[in-house]
């Protein structure tokens, strides 16, 4: 080989070789781009993830509270209620008058007779 020659297939790899270099250059260039945006998205959605769970926890807790809240004051509703029945039952009671008493016992009285008059 010439030393011509020579040169010139150093001149064309060199050439080659910077062609080379910045083709690979872009490339990773690239590459990078697309790596930090996919990362940049995958931290997004891991917040969004992770806020979303946070209010998921939340919920679910105030949900288990409210359910022993109610598990707590539902005896005391009950309570209440058996209280207030028993009030109306005493008004209900109470509101009998003595004339309807002494109906009723001589109601009783007659059924009695009645009943023994057969025996």
């Amino acid at each position: 080989m010439s030393k011509s020659s020579i040169e010139e297939y150093l001149k064309e790899s060199v050439k080659s070789y910077q062609a080379c270099h910045v083709k690979n250059s872009a490339r990773r260039s690239s590459l990078q781009k697309k790596t930090e945006g996919i990362e940049m998205a995958r931290k997004k959605m891991t917040t969004h993830m992770e806020r979303e769970e946070k209010l998921l926890r939340r919920q679910l807790s105030n949900m288990q509270l409210d359910q022993i809240r109610r598990e707590m004051t539902s005896p005391l509703l009950e309570v209440r209620r058996s209280e207030s029945l028993t009030r109306q039952r005493t008004r209900k009671i109470s509101s009998i008058t003595s004339r309807e008493l002494q109906a009723g016992y001589k109601g009783l009285i007659l059924e009695e007779h009645i009943i023994n008059s057969f025996n």
